[in-house]
């Protein structure tokens, strides 16, 4: 099974959950939301690598807004396998989705390099198909964000 890119809003009270289970050293998988649901996600599949690509111009550190929405934020908790998860605080939440309102799948488009992105060995852009596939997950992500900026959520972010 290859890499998937997971995001999952967070109310301030899970997030708080989240980093109480942090400072216990509990692993983070299974643990309930605060309300006792667990938080619904979105994933990315394997187009989480092109996407945050595309987004930060880096093949793995994060960037500013937003360059942050995949592989930003702090990390919190145990090693997943592709490293910890990572979450970004409410008011991150809402600066990168404002810069994601900012954003097109057609800006996207031209910053898509195939060549480039291959040579640096960007997970599963083998050829052009990824940058459509990009471009879809981009208006859920961006949809996503919006949402949980209006909610007030954090996010948190992992690879598994």
């Amino acid at each position: 099974m290859g890499m998937r890119g997971h995001l999952c809003a967070v109310s301030p009270a899970t997030l708080q959950d989240l980093q109480r289970i942090r400072n216990e050293t509990r692993t983070l998988s299974g643990a309930p939301a605060a309300s006792g649901t667990a938080p619904q996600g979105l994933e990315l599949e394997k187009s989480w690598h092109t996407l945050h690509y595309l987004l930060a111009g880096t093949v793995y550190e994060p960037g500013p807004a937003p360059g942050d929405a995949i592989l930003g934020g702090r990390e919190i908790g145990p090693d997943l396998g592709y490293g910890p998860a990572r979450y970004l605080s409410p008011d991150q939440v809402r600066a990168t989705a404002a810069a994601l309102a900012q954003l097109t799948p057609a800006e996207l488009a031209r910053r898509f390099d195939l060549k480039t992105m291959r040579e640096a060995d960007i997970y599963c852009c083998e050829d052009e198909s990824g940058l459509a596939l990009a471009q879809d997950y981009f208006v859920e992500l961006a949809d996503y964000y919006q949402k949980a900026a209006a909610r007030g959520d954090a996010m948190l972010l992992a690879i598994l």
